[in-house]
């Protein structure tokens, strides 16, 4: 006698593909992972993510550093 699934069985196989592809997803999205850019790539579509704040990246600076309100330049 073979083994026929039935409807009942539908919703469980399809939750178990389904944690299988997010599981493997977030796998590979956490070994992709740049510990030293503090970035990731984004499986299957590529994309880059920037997770972490690179210091004085592009000259970016915090708060006094800026010359924001009460700062005074002179020149």
């Amino acid at each position: 006698m073979r083994y026929q699934p039935t409807a009942s069985h539908l919703p469980a196989t399809v939750a178990t593909v389904f944690l299988v592809i997010i599981g493997a997803w977030a796998f590979e999205l956490v070994r992709n992972f740049d510990r030293a850019t503090q970035s990731t790539t984004v499986p299957v579509i590529g994309t880059a993510l920037q997770l972490g704040e690179a210091e004085n990246e592009g000259g970016n600076k915090t708060g006094g550093e800026r010359g924001g309100p009460g700062q005074h330049q002179e020149g």
